[in-house]
């Protein structure tokens, strides 16, 4: 059976955020049985969930994705740690791929031995005395990293109202296709070139 309790037979109300201790006996019209084991259970909720995992570009590599997420503050119970999850690409099922129970510090993890260009999607669970908190938000990396060397673009055609340019596709690629372009432009009067023109899918040449 389920039993909410907030107070004991004397009217003593539970104290937030302490471990409380629970046993039962059973009674028939022969007496009492001998007592259960005994739990410990915190007087807070589960822990909230993380939000979504994101990907450390500078640690992480061709086949390996560095992942970090943030803490989770729960004033009532303390986060006791995290757990990662990650499937094995293409929607695949999540396994456990991380355990940080007891480490409440650890909210970082890499994950070597991928496939180069795969979709990988990760999720976080936070944990507290009295257990996991449901799903965080889910969020899909690949295992690339970003283009490099990208020529500068090359003119093609002017008027007095307008210019055309062109550029190649990047030298290196780092494992992801390219998906789109920005190309960006100055004032006309040597200032920084931070106007953003469009974006452009890279069928544009």
């Amino acid at each position: 059976m389920t039993i909410e309790v907030t107070k004991d037979k004397d009217g003593n109300n539970l104290l937030p955020g302490n471990k409380h201790y629970f046993k039962v006996t059973a009674h028939n019209s022969k007496g009492m049985s001998d007592y259960s084991d005994e739990i410990v259970v915190a007087a807070s909720p589960l822990p909230a969930a993380p939000g979504a995992p994101y990907k450390v570009i500078s640690k992480s590599s061709l086949t390996s994705i560095f992942v970090e997420w943030n803490y989770v503050i729960d004033n009532s119970s303390p986060i006791i740690g995290y757990k990662l999850f990650m499937d094995e690409g293409n929607n695949g099922n999540f396994q456990l791929i991380f355990d940080g129970t007891g480490k409440p510090g650890f909210t970082s993890f890499l994950k070597t031995n991928l496939t180069t260009s795969k979709a990988y999607r990760f999720k976080v669970r936070s944990v507290n005395f009295n257990g996991e908190s449901v799903d965080g938000t889910e969020v899909t990396l690949f295992s690339c990293l970003p283009p490099l060397n990208l020529a500068a673009p090359k003119y093609v055609t002017s008027t007095e109202t307008t210019l055309t340019v062109n550029w190649r596709l990047p030298q290196i690629t780092n494992g992801c296709p390219i998906y789109k372009y920005r190309l960006y432009r100055d004032n006309g009067n040597n200032g920084e070139v931070n106007i953003l023109v469009g974006e452009y899918e890279p069928h544009i040449s």
